[in-house]
């Protein structure tokens, strides 16, 4: 699971904040939905979150606070719902070409545009699944930290200015990547694939021979969040929950 979720990582990564969106972008939906509906890139994609999760910005980074301190049974997650997307799959071209120049720094050294360094791969499919939604309803988390006491360590953790709580997640389930030939013909993973790929030797055995890349661990690639702001009062001090915009998370990573 951990070679898998590593895996997922660098690749979703790389496809998401990176590639040219260009017209055969298979993710050109989930940005354009993305950037439409106020949501921040989640780079890199992280599996170990959930709505009410807690985080801050380690080097420009999201890292989690807490994912305990808003829990699902007094603050109810949204069941996941599609988002509705209708472009999931597009096909990269040696014409066209992969932009390589991405962080790997997370994750084992897999470079899918090492593709095209293999003389018989002329182009790379992609496929990703149905991405679905889920969220947190305002007046239950806004209830639950005006009722937290002082003296509870998740009240300053929430009210905590440099942090934020992920009201939304966007997930993905699975992307797949099929390399073809000149005729349009699968071309399955062998050593020579896999080795252009830059795939770790100890990971060659789990793919060799398959036909396609598949990405199966589930990941966020994307978040809208709340910043916490406490409301003086005389006899119950309460406190309101700003969406934050793109452009203020971005203020946040840069540390401003």
């Amino acid at each position: 699971m951990m070679r898998s979720y590593r895996m997922c990582l660098l690749i979703v990564l790389f496809v998401i904040a990176v590639l040219p969106a260009n017209a055969q972008d298979p993710l050109k939906g989930l940005k354009d939905y993305l950037k439409q509906y106020g949501y921040q890139t989640l780079v890199p994609p992280m599996a170990n979150v959930a709505v009410g999760s807690v985080v801050t910005f380690d080097h420009r980074v999201e890292t989690v606070v807490s994912s305990k301190c808003l829990p699902a049974a007094s603050v109810p997650p949204s069941p996941p719902q599609p988002i509705g997307l209708t472009i999931r799959t597009g096909t990269y071209t040696r014409t066209i070409g992969i932009d390589a120049s991405f962080s790997k720094s997370t994750g084992p050294n897999i470079d899918i545009s090492g593709a095209f360094s293999d003389a018989r791969v002329q182009s790379v499919t992609i496929t990703m699944t149905q991405p679905t939604e889920t969220h947190l309803e305002s007046q239950d988390a806004r209830q639950f930290i005006s009722n937290l006491p002082d003296t509870d360590p998740c009240k300053a953790t929430l009210t905590n200015k440099k942090n934020l709580i992920y009201q939304s997640l966007i997930k993905d389930d699975k992307i797949s990547y099929v390399f073809s030939d000149k005729y349009g013909k699968t071309i399955k993973l062998d050593v020579a694939l896999l080795s252009a790929l830059k795939v770790d030797p100890s990971y060659q055995s789990d793919l060799e021979n398959k036909d396609s890349l598949d990405m199966q661990t589930p990941l966020y690639v994307g978040y809208r969040a709340w910043k916490v702001r406490s409301i003086p009062a005389l006899v119950h001090p309460e406190v309101a929950l700003d969406l934050q915009k793109p452009a203020a998370i971005r203020a946040m990573k840069q540390g401003h």
